[in-house]
């Protein structure tokens, strides 16, 4: 190993006490606040505000348009998000190629990780898809890591995703812990 090296990480703003949420709320989590702050060079994120929604702002989801996930508001379809929200990870990740992990919000239409609710017109058809901005995530880095906000809160959850972290750095060349 050359060096030590803090794991770029990036985390859903809610996560860290930003109110960013469609209500213009947060979902502050202080055992990820405290953790990542001595642990990570963290990387905040929210793809809605960056894609220009605003706060608070209607909120959307995830829908199946032609057999196509799409991100539309919710009760006026007729606004679509889904091409910013991919610009958005694509600027994204070009903006910081090297970050090794993602600490999402569970069950959001941009961030969520297989965790997300898929609707057909006004019907649920799945609890277990992905948002928009970590679908695009996917494809550009598919080794990227995640964990969502309860998942991390899980002992036995985070210490495989912190070990996966860990490898990544190691096969880089570095040392963590």
């Amino acid at each position: 190993m050359n060096t030590k090296k803090l794991p770029k990480v990036a985390i859903s703003q809610c996560l860290l006490g930003d109110q960013v949420r469609y209500d213009g709320t947060d979902s502050a989590s202080s055992d990820i606040i405290q953790y990542a702050g001595s642990h990570f060079n963290v990387i905040p994120f929210c793809p809605e505000v960056s894609a220009g929604m605003g706060t608070p702002r209607l909120p959307i989801n995830l829908s199946v348009v032609n057999g196509e996930h799409r991100a539309r508001r919710v009760n006026d379809a007729t606004v679509d998000v889904t091409q910013a929200l991919k610009t958005i990870a694509q600027t994204f990740i070009r903006s910081n190629s090297d970050i090794v992990a993602i600490i999402n919000k569970k069950s959001s239409p941009s961030c969520g990780h297989l965790t997300t609710k898929l609707y057909d017109d006004s019907v649920l058809v799945s609890h277990s898809a992905s948002g928009i901005f970590v679908t695009e995530i996917l494809k550009l880095k598919p080794e990227i890591l995640f964990i969502d906000d309860e998942q991390f809160m899980q002992a036995e959850k985070r210490a495989d995703f912190l070990s996966g972290i860990k490898k990544a750095l190691q096969e880089q060349g570095f040392s963590w812990k």
